[in-house]
């Protein structure tokens, strides 16, 4: 069964250098920000250059009830 990582902060900086590391090594990765194109950008970037499946969230992870709707998203 391949491993899944949640990553805040994905488009830019560590947290984008966390998903690169995890996609490397042969996790799937969801990546979330504020940024929704930047995101989609490193989607793009790790799914043409990996084996890994990306899921992008765009949200503000200080907004608690924006933090829940997505995760709740990724049960549907």
């Amino acid at each position: 069964m391949k491993k899944t990582v949640l990553i805040t902060g994905a488009s830019s900086g560590i947290g984008k250098a966390c998903a690169y590391i995890f996609a490397k090594n042969e996790y799937d990765v969801i990546i979330t920000g504020r940024r929704a194109e930047r995101l989609k950008e490193v989607k793009k970037e790790i799914e043409s250059t990996y084996s890994c499946k990306v899921i992008t969230l765009s949200f503000d992870i200080q907004n608690k009830t924006a933090t829940f709707e997505a995760i709740e998203k990724l049960q549907q």
